[in-house]
């Protein structure tokens, strides 16, 4: 898996790169005014960092969807599901594999790896996952629906303050024991 200190340390590392070639390309802008205003050859250092900026930045919006993602899963995994917006989490999510399929081609095999592992995660969720708790995240759910989920699923607990991450695996393997 992807540790997410790590993740926020890369993002980070990334941004403050991408951060300070920007104030370089500042400084070489200014620096080029100045050739121009005492008749120099202009310097190639814009023309430089700007090429060294557009092959910085897929990394960085992929960074910065990986952080994002990880931050975004832990929240809607741990929180109440009664708290949970099941239309918002997908939209987010389509929004997100949009993005990091989008910068998929501008990457280096490892960056491609790394998009293919949060893709993984995100298709993985929206396909095995993201139904269930769009359903038990649902507003009309009330509590005579959550003791029969909880009474089917053999759970000691399904409140309105219940957690996804603390019953998907419970609910999971209920609904595969009454397919069979």
């Amino acid at each position: 898996g992807l540790d997410p200190k790590r993740v926020r340390e890369n993002a980070s590392q990334v941004s403050n790169l991408l951060s300070g070639i920007r104030e370089q390309l500042q400084i070489s802008s200014k620096i080029e005014r100045d050739e121009q205003l005492l008749n120099l050859p202009p310097s190639d250092f814009v023309p430089q960092l700007q090429e060294i900026e557009r092959s910085i930045l897929p990394y960085h919006c992929l960074w910065k969807d990986c952080a994002e993602y990880q931050i975004l899963e832990s929240i809607w995994m741990s929180r109440s599901l009664h708290k949970c917006d099941a239309e918002e989490v997908g939209s987010r999510l389509q929004g997100l594999a949009k993005r990091i399929k989008k910068l998929h081609s501008e990457l280096n095999t490892t960056g491609q790896d790394l998009a293919e592992t949060i893709m993984s995660r995100v298709r993985s969720f929206l396909e095995n996952s993201f139904e269930l708790f769009s359903l038990l995240s649902d507003k009309s759910v009330r509590q005579r629906h959550r003791d029969i989920i909880r009474t089917i699923a053999n759970l000691e607990e399904f409140s309105e303050t219940t957690s996804f991450s603390s019953i998907e695996h419970l609910v999971r393997a209920s609904s595969l024991r009454l397919e069979e």
